[in-house]
């Protein structure tokens, strides 16, 4: 009986075909599929990833969590900037220059705050975020 087990999954090499999906719901989980993966293209070419070198599975957990974010965050940018048609990457180099200098002293009851003045473009990419100075 084993052997015979042994022998049906060896014919299938590891492959399987799931018979109680509906020709459209194949579809659909292709294109699912296409969209994951187009993403992690993108997503290498926004932020150099490259091969994991983690060892323990707290650190690649950790890792991959931290792409996936930087990936919905670089994903939102696109979404919200697709008006002006620059790359989020480019969003990002625009907005660099942009700071906040936030002094306070609680000894002389003093808080000062100064905005570096933003550039047009900057002002509306942050309008776009929904970002405020």
């Amino acid at each position: 009986m084993r052997n015979k087990k042994i022998k049906k999954i060896d014919l299938t090499k590891g492959y399987r075909l799931n018979t109680d999906m509906s020709s459209q719901e194949i579809v659909k989980l292709y294109y699912e599929r296409d969209i994951v993966e187009k993403g992690f293209k993108e997503l290498k070419s926004y932020i150099d990833l490259h091969p994991i070198r983690k060892y323990r599975m707290d650190h690649i957990k950790a890792h991959i969590k931290i792409c996936y974010i930087a990936f919905v965050i670089l994903t939102y940018i696109k979404q919200k900037t697709k008006s002006l048609g620059i790359l989020p990457v480019d969003v990002l180099e625009t907005l660099q220059s942009c700071y906040i200098v936030n002094l306070r002293s609680e000894k002389h009851n003093l808080n000062w705050t100064k905005t570096v003045t933003l550039k047009n473009q900057q002002k509306l990419i942050l309008k776009l975020l929904g970002c405020s100075v």
